[in-house]
């Protein structure tokens, strides 16, 4: 049929992550763990035919089975029909074309800078035959992942590692870090590995590899640090088992700790903590053992005082200078603990990177390097948090560059850095570009800050109004911040989905929620915040305003005295929206003296004018307001000064306006029990349809025929309209639409 043109061909892109990832959920009916994925995706290169087969292989294998983070899919070996099924395509090929094809099967993708002019003939006969591609800029590679089992299977242990170590040895030669990472990865995958006993002579601390190439604990040490800079926990922490194993020390147990708690086996990392700490033998070392432990108490077990208690044991006996970067990320388990800014940066000597200099050559760069970092990544969150948008922007641009000098040793700064960012913009109430940014980056960014970017656009979305969106976001954002929290987002993250679910009148939902936050993330304030909000939501639909008031008076003042100004901004907001701005005015209107924020002084003005209800002034600051991302508080104040009996008749009609467009991209909270879509107030969503239309000199006829009613249902709408908006015509009609 496919010869007779019977059959019509359709080609696809391959699978992305995202999609491969719905996929196999749907299949499985369970979410996937993250790691599976990212190894189905490396296994099948995106192409669904072959995706389905290894999932299918697995499941009859069992190697399909629940985890921790969601269901895990264990590769699988592929059924021999199918590898057989390209067999042919490898065996009629000439000595010198099967020779390139070996080479990338175990090496792709192989970079084109490293095919010489001898190669270049082969290299254009095997792209015409359609095996290899050398497209997209992303080196050259086989076209099909069968073909590379194929290929693999026809070579013997021993070609294999010939051949691996031809390609490693060219690899190494680029000076491109992930050129070295595939040599060094290459020649322990396709060896056999030995170690060498120290009774063995002055080999001793090397892996000696049938290939003729030896890796060193160095060599080994330095993959597992490169792997988990590109967030490869797994392969990190088999490299640094392996550096163990060939004599490492203190770097090789430190990177498998760090590894060890990434993938969430906490026992193990504390296990291998013990042992760093045991081997370690100068200031830096012990530093950097402090930082990456305190980290793995902090974050992976949420227990921020138990990592103050460790670095500050810890850190006791080093110098000042080895023990910056420490001192900075102190600062951050210190807030989250529920220490005041001020007590919390009062260690440091001054809140900016230190003096230094990256062309420095000395044995102590890279601690210099990881200090410099550290402060500006603690500047940069500091100042992002109070508001101050161009504080924030320099400490980011100064620390940025020094990101990929330590990735090894930090390698979420990029990361963190791009949330300062995101944050610089929101303060500046520009809500468009933070919503780039995090989307950009949820999308397009590394995997493991999934969660981070999920939670800020849950909380981007329930401000703006889109509960429907906020909340499956925040359940989300739970999920995969259980699976990876680099800077102490669950607890937050759970009580924003708690504030969802109280939001959409699920009060035992919200409830249980709120239960499951670890005790020690009581104490931070971006919980204390969400808390507050999700017990705001719950005791307003019961009439309790007191109730509600009092923990959202109380949190707010200690973000703004935590240096949070703009989540307490944030609270503040939900404080108006439930008809208590009173609770929240006073202690905003001082923060907005503190802080440069355009964001903090636009709620702080709302919170005035909501509390001396003032419904023309609420009108004016309406537009800011939505260009800040605030569409729900704007929804608010629009319905309020439509129904409100102070408001001059301008803003009554302009309020109607925009309360019905607002109303057409926002989601009513069911648990907001006040009914302010009040008859002859607000505009419906078709009366507004009506009304553009009668705006824009539409006939009444044509405006039926296009929203498919009558042109007597057109009449009626428009005259509603005209009665709801105060006006007489349709010239004063598009004033009314034009100005709102």
């Amino acid at each position: 049929m496919l010869h007779e043109d019977l059959v019509t061909v359709t080609d696809l892109e391959p699978l992305d992550a995202a999609q491969l990832e719905e996929l196999v959920e749907h299949h499985l009916a369970g979410s996937v763990r993250p790691e599976s994925v990212v190894g189905l995706l490396r296994a099948t290169a995106g192409n669904p035919l072959l995706l389905r087969e290894l999932v299918l292989t697995a499941q009859r294998a069992g190697r399909v089975h629940e985890g921790p983070f969601g269901v895990e899919v264990e590769a699988a070996a592929l059924p021999v029909h199918l590898v057989d099924s390209v067999r042919h395509r490898v065996t009629e090929l000439d000595a010198e074309e099967l020779g390139f094809v070996r080479l990338l099967a175990l090496a792709q993708p192989w970079p084109a800078d490293l095919v010489g002019t001898e190669d270049a003939e082969v290299l254009s006969s095997l792209r015409s035959r359609g095996l290899v591609d050398d497209g997209a800029g992303v080196g050259i590679r086989l076209t099909h992942p069968l073909l590379t089992e194929a290929v693999i299977a026809l070579m013997s242990s021993s070609e294999r590692a010939e051949r691996a170590a031809t390609a490693a040895a060219a690899l190494r030669t680029t000076g491109r870090d992930t050129d070295r990472f595939a040599a060094v990865r290459l020649a322990r995958v396709h060896s056999s590995v030995e170690r060498e006993g120290s009774e063995r002579g002055p080999d001793a601390g090397q892996v000696e590899v049938d290939c003729g190439s030896t890796l060193s604990a160095a060599d080994l040490e330095w993959a597992a640090g490169y792997a988990a800079s590109v967030g490869d926990a797994a392969t990190s922490l088999s490299f640094s088992h392996a550096a163990a194993e060939a004599g490492g020390g203190f770097r090789a147990h430190v990177l498998a700790a760090a590894a060890h708690s990434v993938l969430g086996e906490t026992d193990s990392a504390d296990e291998q903590f013990d042992r760093a700490a045991r081997t370690a033998q100068t200031d830096a070392e012990r530093a950097l053992l402090a930082l990456r432990w305190g980290q793995h108490l902090a974050y992976r077990r949420a227990d921020p005082v138990a990592a103050l208690e460790r670095a500050t044991t810890l850190r006791a006996p080093l110098s000042a200078d080895a023990s910056v970067a420490l001192d900075a990320e102190m600062v951050k388990w210190r807030l989250m603990a529920g220490v005041p800014l001020d007590a919390a940066v009062s260690t440091l000597p001054r809140l900016a990177p230190p003096p230094g200099s990256t062309d420095d050559d000395s044995a102590d760069r890279d601690v210099d390097v990881l200090g410099r970092l550290s402060m500006g990544l603690t500047s940069a969150m500091i100042a992002a948090m109070r508001g101050d948008a161009e504080a924030a922007r320099g400490a980011v641009a100064e620390a940025r560059p020094l990101a990929d000098l330590v990735s090894h040793d930090q390698p979420y700064a990029g990361e963190l850095l791009n949330l300062s960012q995101m944050l610089s913009e929101l303060a500046d109430a520009s809500i468009a570009d933070a919503r780039a940014l995090a989307e950009r980056q949820r999308v397009s960014g590394t995997p493991d800050a999934a969660g981070q970017w999920s939670y800020v656009l849950a909380l981007i979305e329930l401000h703006a109004g889109r509960l429907d969106r906020a909340g499956p976001l925040a359940d989300l954002a739970v999920r995969q911040l259980a699976w990876r929290d680099f800077t102490g987002l669950s607890g937050a993250a759970i009580a924003l989905g708690a504030t969802a679910a109280a939001m959409s009148g699920d009060a035992g939902a919200a409830q249980a929620l709120l239960a499951t936050v670890d005790d020690a993330a009581h104490a931070d304030i971006k919980v204390i915040l969400q808390r507050a909000e999700a017990s705001a939501w719950l005791a307003i639909p019961e009439g309790r305003a007191q109730e509600a008031a009092a923990p959202l008076t109380d949190a707010v003042a200690a973000a703004v005295q935590y240096g949070h100004h703009l989540l307490a901004a944030l609270t503040a907001s939900t404080a108006i929206r439930l008809g208590i701005a009173e609770a929240v005015a006073e202690t905003l209107a001082a923060a907005a003296t503190e802080t440069p924020s355009r964001f903090v002084r636009l709620v702080a003005d709302a919170a005035t004018v909501a509390s001396a209800k003032d419904a023309d002034a609420a009108m004016r600051l309406v537009p800011a307001l939505r260009s800040a991302g605030l569409d729900a508080l704007a929804r608010t104040f629009s319905e309020d000064a439509a129904r409100s009996a102070s408001a001059s008749a301008e803003a009554r009609r302009q309020a109607r306006h925009v309360a019905a467009e607002l109303a057409s991209v926002t989601v009513r909270e069911p648990a907001l029990t006040r009914d302010r879509e009040i008859d002859g107030a607000v505009l419906s969503a078709r009366e507004l349809q009506v009304a553009r239309g009668a705006a824009a000199r539409e006939r009444s006829r044509e405006i039926a025929v296009r929203l498919g009613i009558s042109e007597r249902t057109v009449n009626n709408h428009l005259a509603n309209v005209y009665r709801k908006l105060g006006v007489a015509s349709r010239d004063e009609l598009a004033a009314v639409l034009r100005d709102a």
